[in-house]
C-alpha cells in the first residue's frame, strides 16, 4: 500500500458513514507510519459527501512469542525471581 491508494475498509464510525454497518467503503490512505505499524485512509461519505478519517493496523501475520510454558494456563503466573526477564 502507498499513500493515495484507493482502499476499501469497513468503517468503525456507523454514524459517519450513514449508512450503518454495510460492510467496505471505497477509502483513500492519506498517511503510513514510517515503520508501518498503522495508517490512515479518509472516506467520503456517499450521502452528505462529508470526509472522516480513520486508523488501521495493517494485515500481518502474528509473531510467535517467546512464552514461560503456562500459555494455556488459566491464569496467568509470571516467572520467579530468577528465572527470566
Amino acid at each position: 500500500m502507498q499513500v493515495g491508494d484507493i482502499l476499501e475498509r469497513t468503517p468503525t464510525i456507523e454514524a459517519m458513514s450513514g449508512l450503518g454497518t454495510v460492510g467496505p467503503l471505497p477509502c483513500r490512505g492519506i498517511y503510513i507510519h514510517p515503520e508501518g505499524r498503522f495508517y490512515t485512509v479518509e472516506f467520503t461519505s456517499r450521502i452528505a459527501g462529508e470526509r472522516w478519517r480513520e486508523a488501521f493496523w495493517p494485515d500481518r501475520q502474528p509473531e510467535q512469542k517467546q512464552g514461560y510454558g503456562n500459555e494455556g494456563a488459566r491464569f496467568f503466573c509470571p516467572p520467579r525471581r530468577g528465572e527470566g526477564l
